[in-house]
């Protein structure tokens, strides 16, 4: 029994592993952690204190991987995370306006 046990645990470790962007990344231990803010891209940022991925909560943002909105510029992760945000638009901008609201407490910018 403790052997299918074991097994089954390290299925779901695999599983969560080959899964990647749902669980989002973290920035390692004492790294900064970039908001949007501090991207010197020239582009209107949709929440200038945005810190992590709209899509998977991950984190650090790339200034590699965005999409340009009606509001402005909005960052991941992951282009995986990109793609999907294109793909799901309407929704995923309720999440990132959630998102802002929760960093914001209550208020949004």
């Amino acid at each position: 029994m403790r052997k299918v046990l074991l097994a089954g645990v390290v299925l779901a470790l695999v599983c969560v592993g080959i899964v990647g962007c749902e669980k989002g990344g973290t920035a390692p231990q004492g790294e900064e952690i970039p908001t949007a803010v501090q991207f010197k891209d020239g582009a209107d940022k949709y929440f200038m204190y945005q810190h992590k991925c709209p899509v998977c909560d991950g984190q650090p943002l790339s200034a590699d991987y965005y999409v340009d909105t009606e509001k402005g510029r909005v960052y991941f992760d992951k282009q995986e995370c990109a793609e999907q945000f294109k793909a799901n638009k309407e929704e995923m901008l309720k999440k990132l306006e959630k998102q802002i609201d929760d960093t914001m407490g209550g208020g949004m910018q």
